[in-house]
């Protein structure tokens, strides 16, 4: 019977012998470095590379809010001023946390790209890209970057 060690990404990213073999690369995104799996095979005459590290981040949240509702970030912001809400857009790393935050008025958000926890009141969810959750007045709230990469999400407050 084979055995051996089950690795993670992170643990084959550290191991000399995937190292040595070349198993990985470095490309730049959102101009920063970025280490991800390198072309394989690989080989001597033919080495292939990575000449994209894929679009930037946000570059097409209003195309895929468009398919999911219909709307994109101007639609959504003006649907938002009609009902008498502001708009804005944050931006969070992973880990980020905005944790019991009250307000005098109701306030809306849409999760744009990336994963979201929003904890209302004790009740905890992780809403879908384009559903809108509703944060009535006075209601101690948490928010919370649950995914790996940063994320981007729509709020707006009653005016």
């Amino acid at each position: 019977v084979p055995a051996g060690p089950i690795y993670s990404v992170e643990d084959m990213m550290k191991d000399e012998h995937y190292i040595a073999r070349g198993m990985f690369e470095e490309v730049e995104a959102n101009g920063r470095p970025l280490k991800i799996p390198a072309m394989l095979p690989i080989l001597t005459e033919t080495p292939g590379s990575t000449d994209w590290s894929g679009p930037e981040l946000s570059q097409h949240t209003d195309e895929v809010l468009s398919e999911l509702l219909g709307k994109n970030s101007e639609q959504i912001k003006k649907d938002w001023n009609t009902r008498g809400y502001s708009f804005r857009i944050f931006k969070d790393p992973p880990g980020q946390v905005w944790e019991d935050f009250v307000h005098k008025t109701d306030e809306l958000v849409v999760l744009a790209e990336g994963q979201i926890e929003i904890e209302i009141e004790g009740e905890s969810q992780q809403p879908p890209i384009g559903k809108e959750v509703f944060i009535p007045a006075k209601a101690k709230h948490t928010v919370r970057n649950i995914g790996k990469t940063i994320n981007a999400w729509y709020y707006g407050y009653k005016k």
